[in-house]
């Protein structure tokens, strides 16, 4: 399973470039909100194993994109935009677990996994503002 991650992130590069930025964050947005889906109605430990997978797999590779695209964009200082993002991934990485475990207390842990995969659906639903058709793919 962990040799399935390294290859999701390792091989991830060659497939955004042949797919594309818009659709690397489009499918794999979904298939980790599919990934939620699947650890939320889970009939057994392994299926929900299984669920947390498709999400490390459809997750490990968003980050990468913003990255890119963030040195690609115009709108700001390529180095300000990198840096903005490297400031919001740490404080969701810092505060992120806590701020879930409080949720978790009011709400309980399986409503709140629902509410990461809502979240979750932010990513698909904005892969065209975040990534833009390339080029070759945008209609005359």
């Amino acid at each position: 399973m962990y040799l399935l991650l390294i290859f999701g992130r390792f091989g991830g590069d060659a497939v955004a470039a042949r797919i594309g930025d818009r659709a690397t964050l489009l499918w794999g947005g979904l298939a980790s909100v599919a990934g939620f889906v699947v650890l939320l109605e889970a009939p057994v430990a392994g299926v929900a194993m299984a669920g947390f997978l498709l999400i490390g797999l459809g997750a490990s590779n968003l980050v990468p994109v913003l990255y890119r695209r963030a040195g690609t964009q115009r709108i700001m200082p390529a180095v300000l935009a990198v840096a903005a993002i490297t400031s919001t991934g740490s404080a969701g990485i810092l505060a992120g677990p806590a701020r879930i475990g409080f949720v978790a207390q009011a709400i309980g842990l399986h409503a709140t996994f629902w509410l990461l995969a809502a979240s979750m659906c932010a990513v698909p639903a904005r892969a065209r503002l975040a990534a833009p058709p390339r080029a070759s793919q945008r209609r005359a």
